[in-house]
């Protein structure tokens, strides 16, 4: 497969190789990250914040920066950052951070 954009080329590819350089960029308790994979662990975006505690924390997807809570997922869910409402995150867990 060349490097060149072709739409046709990866409908059915579901490797783990980032498809035309795509970033996805994240904001977690207002860090920004960048990720490569559209499928990432909860567990990574928390360690954004908390790299030595992730699993203490879960991760909430909010509808824009500041905005409602989306959705909750525990730190060994995976997150699709391809989704709707996918950038803006904040974590919560054991009660020491509560953005």
């Amino acid at each position: 497969m060349s490097e060149d954009s072709n739409p046709g080329e990866s409908r059915n590819d579901d490797g783990n190789a980032p498809r035309n350089n795509k970033q996805y960029v994240v904001f977690v308790d207002g860090t920004k990250a960048k990720f490569e994979d559209s499928t990432v662990d909860a567990r990574d975006l928390i360690a954004i914040v908390f790299p030595d505690g992730a699993d203490a924390y879960d991760l909430v997807a909010l509808r824009g920066e500041g905005g409602p809570e989306e959705a909750v997922f525990a730190p060994g869910d995976t997150v699709h950052l391809d989704e709707q409402h996918r950038k803006h995150f904040d974590t919560k867990g054991d009660g020491r951070n509560y953005v």
